[in-house]
């Protein structure tokens, strides 16, 4: 985020981050490809689903494709 000062957390922290959200009963998690390999930490540490995860995709725009 903005305030974020100390760059992206290793896979260890992330993991001990998705823990702590687990402890304290939070399941929905928002995120974005753009946000570097955070959907493939979170798929490979929720093996059993827990999560409700609210991602984005990139603008059509930014792929060259046209839906016509």
């Amino acid at each position: 985020g903005i305030t974020n000062h100390k760059g992206k957390p290793s896979s260890e922290e992330a993991y001990q981050i998705l823990q702590s959200a687990k402890n304290h009963n939070i399941q929905l998690l928002d995120t974005a490809a753009n946000y570097g390999s955070s959907e493939k930490l979170i798929g490979e540490f929720d093996t059993d689903h827990y999560f409700k995860v609210s991602t984005k995709i990139p603008s059509l725009e930014v792929n060259n494709f046209s839906p016509t």
